[in-house]
């Protein structure tokens, strides 16, 4: 698992005001997909980057929590 991610998937929903079962449903996922991101209990799948991706997320401070520069 890549350290860190689940926090940053939480901060992504955090900052669009949204409850984990919004935020599933916006990127095509399940609430517990979501949760179990967030908690740590489930890594990244191409299927989660590609809904985030979608959504704008920058995917390199997503995985590795690099900054734009």
């Amino acid at each position: 698992m890549v350290p860190g991610f689940g926090k940053r998937v939480r901060e992504i929903r955090l900052s669009r005001d949204m409850t984990q079962e919004v935020f599933a449903a916006s990127l095509g996922l399940s609430k517990q997909t979501v949760a179990n991101v967030e908690n740590g209990h489930r890594g990244f799948s191409l299927e989660i980057l590609e809904a985030l991706h979608r959504q704008g997320v920058d995917l390199n401070w997503l995985i590795a929590g690099a900054e734009k520069e």
